[in-house]
């Protein structure tokens, strides 16, 4: 095999971007994100009755501070989801519901590779005036801008544990500052 002068540049190069890749993954990042997506929950259960229309649509938007933890990172998220919307009869009469959820996690951050990780987490979700655990985990690639910022473009699941389970799963696209 012959080596030349570019071969050595290509190389070292490669071997420069994956370093700093890893850099940024130990490094305290901002993470602030939107999605939308689809909420599997059986609402005739959950409101007790036959709804008359209704959207399993959700939205949602976050915002996680992660610290780094050896090859992982912790953090902390912040966020909301529109969960689902839906229509009661009642006395002749329309009741428009929309159920949402604010929550808190504890999240782990994992890298599968430079731009790749995966995020598991854990927290407590407001809905109703009630508190419910939940659970989380995603998937996220991250489309480097420069060497500070990034755009994560995702695929997320929750697991709510309200009286009946609801389980949203959001495409999400965000911004990511890494100091």
């Amino acid at each position: 095999m012959r080596v030349t002068a570019l071969s050595v540049l290509v190389r070292g190069a490669l071997i420069a971007l994956a370093a700093r890749g890893a850099d940024a993954q130990r490094q305290p990042t901002l993470e602030l994100d939107i999605g939308s997506g689809y909420t599997a929950v059986d609402l005739d259960a959950v409101v007790g009755a036959a709804v008359h229309d209704y959207s399993h649509r959700s939205f949602a938007g976050a915002a996680r501070l992660f610290a780094p933890m050896n090859s992982r990172s912790i953090g902390v998220e912040l966020g909301f989801q529109h969960l689902v919307w839906y229509q009661l009869p009642e006395n002749g009469s329309t009741i428009e519901r929309n159920i949402r959820s604010t929550h808190v996690s504890v999240v782990f951050r994992t890298p599968l590779g430079t731009h790749v990780d995966v995020h598991a987490g854990a927290g407590i979700h407001r809905i109703d005036g009630g508190f419910d655990f939940g659970t989380n985990a995603a998937v996220r690639y991250r489309v480097p801008v420069n060497r500070t910022i990034s755009l994560p473009l995702g695929l997320r699941a929750d697991a709510i544990f309200a009286p009946h389970i609801v389980v949203p799963v959001t495409a999400t696209a965000g911004l990511s500052f890494t100091k």
